[in-house]
């Protein structure tokens, strides 16, 4: 029962223990053996038996590392000496120790405040020892500091440079006093030591009034995280010199909680001074560099486009940006440039125009603008349309410049971009090879001055993007020159093929006619003589019977038979004859049967070249293409036994090119018995038995004006790739030699287009196709079904 108690207790830790911010661990106590005693050390073996995530933080091993390990194994061995002494003092007491440690952890010193708790079993022997550890790192960080600190102050504060000093706060004296400040006070602060010590409001009088904000949100941050304080700012000493000084400082929290500040005061003003002509080189080179890069950038967004437009857009939207324009727009130059003859005109910049000077029947287009959100659009403006205020210039190739650095002579142009809300513009022209002339314009609406960096960047960028517009115009000529030519490749390969297709179908249809015609000659010249015997039959059957009954009556009335005219009888064994004639006359008119209807199935499809349409039954000629293929249907010639399933459905005769219909017929149907033989020809006799090929052909009447022929196989299907390529001309997948690829092309253009229907083909590999013929009943109907 005690050890069930204690083991509930053992549970209750571990549920516990994860959730406290401290380490805790847990060492297993067991007696050493006597010849683990004869070593010496300990009477104890101590094992680990684990601990929480936070003694894992500590050491960096994980609970299940230590499991079953001993100090020994974990630590170093003075290290295992010092926690197996602790172990042992906790054992020899008897009940908890606290005592301060530290371990060194990945390069990391961790002070703690252990304390250790012995647990007896239910005999009164020691078995576990429970342990907790606080971190006082920071505690013990800052204890060693201010002893150093103060170590160090004393030695070296009469030989340092700057001012020492020590300053301290208490409970009394909340606004604090200085009990020590080095002699060098009256050089760095022109206040000598005892003045400042007499009455400190004295040196803090002398911080700059814009830093001591700052400098006392420093001191007490410092004060509230006991840290040690760092602070950079300036005095104003009683000669009026303005210094920057370094303020270093270490806090130490006395027994009565009073806190001393041991620090220094360094004149740094020269290395400020230094810094700041730094920091203006620094400015300089960087506003250098971020111009460069922003050229360089723009110049590689430019280059990276072919396309005319995008190569303006992105100049302008860039140059708004990066310029902190407020607009940014760029013109095409539109119409003729006309001359005439005029009296002369000084220009703003005081040279005097001779000859012939510019009228314009012209305007400048707006047809890229980059701008505030809230301003509203110039695209599609027409600007300077017959004013001539800047056209002249720019056509010149003359940039224009206003801001309040700029006087214009002329107060028309400046006029005109102040009706539109601008009074800082910079104008550049932009000419390409194509003749074309164009603008770029930045606008800002307060007169600020552009400066000699803002004229070169636009200067760079107006000439990169002439050379790209011209670039861009040159590849869209060549692409359309390519596009052209394309075309006409395509074109005259569109044109072979139909070519192609069309001789391949004129062989396919004349060899289909000249079957056809020979397949009607054969019909012929067997009908006759299978005519002569098929209307003979019938008499020499009659003719024969009547001879029988002739033979009955002799052997009635004349009883008697002569001995020479019985061994005859006996011979040719007339009772055989008299009962196997009638069944040969019977067998004669049956062969006679199935020849007239192999010639009626040979003259149906026989007609292959009949150029108009007809009314026929579909049904009588699926039948007479089946007679056709009967031989490889019926297991004859090394072919498969298949199994044929009509399913028709009534359907009215259909108006048809009727040979054409029997080719596509022919085709399928081929094509199906292939597939069934191609499947059958690894199977065994069991497995033909069991699974039989079958070919169903399924007709029905569709919304009254359509009909549907299905013919379905259950043979080895078709891949996707191969289905979407089915009725392509010369597409074949059969074996070299056994196909041409022209069977269901030709068969799709007899449907879709001779009879306006549909021909589609859906396969599963494995599981059989289906080809579905749609034609109309009637001539003229074309509407989609």
């Amino acid at each position: 029962m005690v050890e069930e108690t204690l083991q509930a207790q053992e549970k209750f830790l571990r549920l516990i223990y994860e959730g406290v911010d401290q380490a805790i661990f847990v060492v297993g106590v067991t007696l050493k053996t006597k010849e683990e005693k004869t070593r010496g050390g300990s009477p104890y073996r101590y094992e680990f038996l684990g601990w929480n995530g936070v003694s894992s933080r500590f050491t960096g091993y994980a609970s299940e590392e230590v499991e079953g390990k001993t100090p020994c194994e974990l630590f170093s061995p003075e290290e295992a000496a010092e926690i197996t002494a602790n172990y042992d003092r906790c054992l020899l007491v008897g009940d908890s120790i606290r005592y301060e440690e530290y371990r060194d952890f990945s390069g990391r010193r961790i002070y703690t405040l252990t304390t250790l708790t012995p647990l007896r079993d239910e005999t009164g022997a020691f078995y576990r020892i429970i342990g907790t550890a606080i971190d006082i790192s920071d505690r013990k960080t800052t204890e060693i500091a201010l002893q150093e600190s103060q170590a160090r102050f004393k030695r070296l504060a009469d030989h340092l440079p700057g001012v020492t000093y020590q300053y301290q706060k208490s409970a009394d004296n909340p606004t604090g006093f200085f009990t020590y400040i080095s002699r060098n006070a009256l050089d760095l602060l022109e206040l000598t030591p005892a003045m400042i010590i007499q009455d400190p409001e004295k040196m803090w009088s002398l911080i700059h009034p814009q830093d001591i904000d700052e400098f006392l949100y420093s001191t007490q941050l410092a004060a509230a995280q006991q840290t040690p304080w760092h602070h950079e700012y300036r005095i104003i000493t009683p000669s009026g010199q303005v210094k920057w000084l370094q303020a270093e400082a270490s806090l130490e929290i006395q027994a009565d909680l009073s806190l001393v500040w041991d620090g220094i005061f360094l004149d740094i003003t020269r290395r400020k001074e230094a810094e700041e002509a730094l920091k203006r080189s620094e400015a300089i080179l960087r506003e250098f560099a971020e111009w460069e890069s922003m050229q360089h950038h723009i110049s590689m967004l430019i280059r990276n486009s072919l396309d005319s437009e995008t190569v303006i857009q992105t100049t302008v939207q860039e140059l708004q940006r990066y310029l902190k324009a407020d607009r940014c727009c760029f013109l095409w130059f539109r119409g003729e440039v006309q001359r005439r003859k005029h009296r002369k005109q000084r220009h703003s910049s005081g040279e005097l125009l001779k000859g012939g000077a510019t009228s314009l029947a012209s305007y400048w287009e707006v047809v890229q603008e980059a701008k505030q959100d809230e301003d509203p659009s110039f695209l599609g403006q027409h600007w300077d349309e017959g004013e001539n205020c800047f056209t002249e210039s720019l056509l010149r190739g003359i940039n224009l410049q206003l801001d309040c650095t700029v006087e214009w002579s002329d107060p028309q142009v400046k006029a005109y971009f102040s009706r539109l809300g601008y009074d800082g513009v910079l104008l550049l022209a932009v000419p390409t090879h194509s003749r074309k002339l164009g603008a770029l314009v930045l606008l800002r609406e307060a007169p600020t001055p552009w400066s000699d960096r803002d004229l070169e960047l636009s200067q760079e960028i107006v000439n990169q993007m002439a050379i790209a517009i011209n670039q861009a115009d040159l590849y869209t000529q060549a692409t359309e020159s390519a596009r052209l030519a394309t075309a006409k490749s395509e074109a005259l390969e569109v044109a072979l093929k139909q070519l192609q297709q069309a001789q391949s179908q004129l062989i396919q249809a004349e060899k289909m006619s000249s079957l056809g015609q020979l397949v009607a000659g054969i019909a012929h010249e067997i009908n006759n003589p299978v005519s002569f015997i098929y209307g003979n039959v019938i008499h020499a059957q009659e003719y024969t019977n009547d001879l029988l009954v002739l033979i009955e009556r002799y052997r009635q009335y004349c009883p008697v038979t002569p001995p020479q005219v019985l061994d005859w009888i006996n011979e040719i064994d007339l009772e055989f004859l008299v009962e196997d004639l009638p069944r040969l006359y019977q067998s004669m008119q049956m062969g006679a049967d199935r020849i007239q209807e192999i010639v009626k199935s040979l003259r149906t499809f026989s007609r292959l070249d009949e150029a108009e349409m007809k009314e026929v039954d579909l049904h009588q000629n699926l039948d007479s293409t089946l007679m056709i293929l009967n031989s490889r249907l019926n297991g004859t010639e090394g072919n498969t036994v298949i199994q044929v399933i009509k399913n028709y459905g009534f359907i009215p005769p259909v108006q048809c090119y009727v040979g054409q219909l029997n080719q596509v017929f022919m085709n399928l149907l081929s094509n199906a018995i292939d597939a069934l033989n191609e499947r059958d020809k690894n199977r065994h006799f069991p497995e033909l038995v069991k699974h039989p090929s079958i070919l169903e052909i399924k007709t029905e009447l569709k919304y009254r004006r359509w009909v549907q022929i299905t013919i379905h196989d259950n043979g080895i299907g078709i891949s996707p790739e191969a289905l979407s390529r089915i009725f392509d001309p010369f597409y074949t997948t059969k074996p070299v030699g056994a196909g041409t690829g022209l069977g269901l092309s030709t068969s799709y253009k007899i449907i879709v287009e001779q009879h306006h229907g549909k021909l589609e083909c859906t396969s599963e590999l494995g599981k059989g196709t289906d080809f579905m013929i749609t034609i109309p009943l009637r001539a003229g109907i074309f509407e989609d079904h």
